[in-house]
């Protein structure tokens, strides 16, 4: 079902602005354990900007249960594309959302939806080629939930898990190579 699959880390040092897109896609190497697969699923347009959906497939091919810390609904705080032309944009129907840890058992996998949008209306979607990042945050052993808020508010100095590239072209033509 997933076509891309990959996992890739940002440089260590990288902070949020020197982490954005054109630096994160450079000079990746394979980490072991998790791994981030990304499918697109559709387009749609609002207000004449294109809303694309992606679906995400995170992988764990360990023998151990991992742990990793996500939001209780928006989740899509966690995801990055390796481009500023494109951002991660949140599903607004979130009541009740607080940073918590998630137990991913071994062999395990988590889909999450994630929708992402063009930062400017002269990006050329059916042209664009792009990766989807996570924030991959251990929780620290000890960590109370205020120690994981402060791990969350940080996240831009985590691990980054890549998709491999997808080509956006896919969501406008069926026939394709």
């Amino acid at each position: 079902m997933c076509l891309f699959t990959g996992c890739n880390r940002a440089k260590n040092g990288d902070t949020a602005d020197a982490n954005l897109p054109q630096a994160r896609g450079e000079a990746q190497k394979s980490i072991p354990g998790p791994q981030l697969s990304a499918q697109p699923g559709g387009i749609t347009y609002l207000d004449t900007v294109p809303t694309i959906h992606i679906a995400t497939t995170l992988t764990n091919p360990t023998a151990d249960t991992l742990h990793f810390v996500s939001m209780s609904c928006s989740y899509e705080d966690m995801f990055v594309t390796n481009t500023p032309n494109y951002k991660v944009t949140s599903r607004y129907d979130c009541y009740k959302n607080y940073p918590e840890v998630i137990a991913l058992p071994p062999h395990a996998k988590l889909d999450q939806f994630i929708i992402i949008r063009p930062t400017a209306k002269t990006v050329n979607v059916i042209s664009s080629k792009i990766k989807v990042g996570m924030y991959y945050i251990i929780p620290e052993k000890g960590n109370e939930f205020e120690g994981i808020i402060k791990q969350y508010e940080n996240r831009q100095a985590a691990k980054i898990l890549w998709s491999e590239e997808l080509d956006l072209k896919r969501l406008y033509h069926k026939v394709y190579k």
